[in-house]
């Protein structure tokens, strides 16, 4: 994230005290006015102060298919999009078991969030722009240092981050001293559109670049998993009380159809099964199973659960082998990873496409910090290998979500950077761009909140 200095002055025990999303009207001169929208358009003129967080996934392993992946954006206002990565990862446990783990899944989110702060820090110091602030997470300021032109922080809470460009007087207080000329041509307001454009598509860059960089290093050592789907689904956990297991269903079945028909493989066919156990609450549906040679049928009824789709108590993922490709040297291993990363940077744009033209069916698609730290603390108590691949997961999704056009997203500020272009470098007008800005940050604020309470109530039961 980009921000401007005066929407965070007084984060970290200086200024005035730090108050999230609150806003009030301003009267503001036009220069200040175009300064405050000089990262990338960032704040809307009221702001008074604002954090955001990143995108984040989980795993496909699913319960229920209750719990897909996700993508997070934090204070203030959640963002959390999901998509369906098929990668070779294990189920999705919904608890948190184990501080340790969890720790380490924190530390990692805080590693991906501080390599896209500081792709956008990077692209301005390069660029001789100004920069005033450096942060790594939200809420309560851990740590602080006053460099000599840079304040670095950070916060409590590892989902978001932002780097704060100063403008031209310094504050919005009538007795507040300039920092820099109004005219100085390395603030981040004066200069060109492609110079802006580059601090605000580096954070996307820097995550690709993190994720190709993880996968180059595992192609070399241990080697990357591939998959060969086969038809069916498997079922790798049943809850000790669940409907399935009562039902007659046993860990490492392979669901072969539903309801007569057949379900087919990959990813598609986990879709297809627990989109239909969720449509089919208190109604009786037939699963065909293979069981070692054996083939058969069972029929189970899913129960209601607290949000009125069906769920039987199971984990689902699909069929399929798993090899160990191991690259011939650096070049080849450039070449694995290239093809990797493309690979799950399809996957995961197929699924914000799926739900972004199908939303109602995906909704439940959608998750919280609660689940993402669930997830990834899943991941830690595999081995590195599995928690290096939760941080690839990490960075493509933040990568995607940060391209949407949506007010309060990297890719919002970019979408209004087009249309300076489009208006021959001629700016929205303020007020359009507040209502723009506003709109967005109450859209990620909302779906916070209720994702925050979706995900702990999932844990919860």
């Amino acid at each position: 994230m980009v921000a401007h200095r005066r929407a965070w002055r007084g984060s970290c025990g200086s200024g005035r005290p730090e108050a999230i999303a609150r806003l009030r009207p301003t009267t503001v001169s036009a220069p200040r006015c175009r300064q405050r929208r000089a990262a990338g358009r960032l704040p809307p003129r009221n702001a008074q102060c604002e954090e955001r967080g990143r995108g984040l996934p989980q795993p496909d392993g699913r319960v229920d298919g209750a719990l897909p992946t996700t993508g997070l954006d934090v204070s203030p206002g959640p963002l959390l999009l999901s998509t369906t990565l098929g990668l070779s990862a294990p189920a999705l446990l919904a608890s948190l078991e184990g501080s340790t783990s969890s720790l380490q899944t924190a530390l990692a989110l805080g590693l991906v969030v501080t390599v896209h702060e500081c792709g956008h820090f990077a692209a301005a110091r390069l660029q001789n722009i100004h920069v005033s602030k450096f942060s790594v997470g939200f809420g309560p300021c851990v740590l602080r240092y006053q460099g000599p032109k840079v304040e670095y922080s950070l916060r409590l809470f590892p989902f978001g981050g932002f780097v704060a460009f100063p403008e031209e007087k310094g504050d919005l207080d009538p007795d507040a001293v300039r920092e820099y000329p109004e005219d100085d041509p390395d603030l981040l307001n004066n200069r060109p559109i492609k110079d802006r454009f580059l601090v605000i598509s580096a954070g996307v860059v820097a995550n690709m670049v993190m994720a190709f960089g993880i996968l180059w290093g595992q192609s070399l050592n241990p080697g990357l998993m591939q998959l060969t789907y086969h038809p069916g689904v498997k079922v790798p956990e049943l809850a000790n009380t669940s409907l399935a297991r009562s039902s007659g269903l046993r860990v490492n079945d392979t669901i072969l159809g539903i309801n007569g028909e057949q379900v087919g493989e990959g990813e598609e066919a986990v879709d297809k099964v627990v989109s239909t156990i969720k449509a089919n609450p208190r109604r009786e549906i037939t699963l065909d199973l293979r069981r070692s040679e054996s083939v058969m049928s069972v029929t189970v009824t899913p129960e209601q659960a607290s949000d009125g789709t069906g769920r039987i108590g199971i984990q689902l993922l699909a069929n399929a082998d798993k090899e160990v490709v191991k690259a011939d040297g650096i070049l080849d291993g450039a070449g694995l990873a290239s093809r990797e990363t493309v690979k799950l940077t399809k996957l995961v744009l197929d699924g914000f496409g799926k739900l972004l033209f199908n939303f109602q069916q995906n909704m439940d698609k959608l998750s919280g910090p609660v689940a993402i730290i669930a997830n990834g603390a899943q991941y830690s108590r595999n081995n590195l290998y599995d928690l290096l691949q939760f941080m690839v997961i990490v960075n493509i999704n933040l990568a995607v979500i940060n391209t949407i056009p949506l007010p309060g997203l990297d890719g919002g500020y970019l979408a209004l950077l087009f249309a300076e272009t489009l208006r021959g470098g001629k700016r929205l007008p303020d007020n359009v761009e507040s209502v723009i800005n506003q709109s967005g940050f109450l859209l990620l604020f909302t779906l916070g909140i209720v994702l925050l309470v979706k995900d702990s109530l999932k844990l919860l039961n």
